[in-house]
């Protein structure tokens, strides 16, 4: 009898102490800067000369305020969420310079998701990923990252317009629909999109432009899993593609209501699209396209 009841109240203090172990800790960045976001450089509050915590974790906060100096990405850089302003916590907003190295890249994991201010400097040619469902605001800013949306069956809500010189990447190769919320809309130097067997779902109205390249693959033709690109409605979505035939690479796609303009979008063993316009689905016997052998 005693050992069943000792036993029952370790169970019992080790249920109260787990989640102090787990518990998500909040990291600032110093007044003296973040000069290797992977290092214990962080601080626990904000307004420090200096710091000695971290680094962060999955399932951290990162909060870049006005007392913080530059801070620098320049490997695997983990994060729940990042916020620059005080809609999502900051003291103050941050006015300091973000860089994400050309081997950088910060990896967000939490619904919090990407919160930037309009005020800050972004820097470097590297990357973000969101894996989670989660919100992305990027205040008006032209980026010169990726955006990378990684996760599988999510759903990412826009809170402004995104634009980046980078690429912009739905890649849920892993499986699941996912869906871009927020009527907002994206420009991109290289607009990519594969969902193999699966959907993606863009609000109707918006307009998603690829300036330099567009990348867009199903499944392959003998599989028979085509990605399905579709509005959220009946009413179309505008798709802009601004560069060369040569740097297309369209196939084994299903379109539903997507108005395509610019330079000519080639759809390689393309299924049956709907209430689509600007898309021409072509075979290996009459394919004009910048791939023919892309996803095949």
């Amino acid at each position: 009898m005693r050992r069943g009841l000792a036993a029952l109240f370790t169970l019992f203090a080790l249920l109260l102490f787990v989640p102090f172990l787990v518990q998500a800790t909040t990291y600032y960045a110093p007044t003296s800067g973040v000069s290797s976001w992977t290092s214990a450089v962080w601080a626990t509050s904000s307004d420090q000369s200096s710091g000695s915590s971290g680094p962060p974790g999955t399932g951290d906060t990162v909060i870049l305020d006005g007392y913080a100096g530059a801070v620098t990405c320049s490997g695997n850089c983990q994060v729940g969420s990042l916020c620059t302003n005080t809609s999502c916590g900051a003291a103050s907003n941050y006015t300091g310079t973000l860089t994400i190295s050309s081997a950088g890249y910060i990896t967000i994991n939490a619904s919090a998701g990407l919160v930037l201010d309009s005020a800050m400097t972004p820097s470097g040619t590297g990357e973000i990923t969101l894996y989670a469902s989660s919100t992305i605001n990027t205040a008006g800013l032209s980026l010169p990252w990726s955006i990378y949306f990684r996760g599988n069956a999510q759903t990412y809500t826009l809170a402004g317009a995104v634009t980046t010189t980078g690429t912009v990447d739905l890649d849920h190769s892993g499986g699941g629909n996912s869906t871009i919320s927020g009527a907002y809309n994206i420009t991109a130097g290289t607009l990519q999109i594969g969902c193999p067997g699966y959907t993606v779902t863009i609000p109707a109205g918006v307009t998603y432009t690829a300036n330099s390249a567009l990348v867009l693959y199903g499944g392959s033709a003998a599989s028979g899993t085509p990605t399905i690109l579709k509005s959220s409605s009946t009413s179309t979505f505008a798709l802009v593609y601004n560069g060369t035939i040569a740097n297309e690479n369209v196939s084994n796609m299903t379109f539903q209501y997507v108005a395509a303009s610019g330079t000519a979008i080639y759809d390689f063993n393309g299924g049956t699209n709907t209430g689509s316009t600007g898309i021409t689905n072509e075979t290996a016997s009459n394919f004009t396209g910048g791939s023919s052998t892309w996803g095949n």
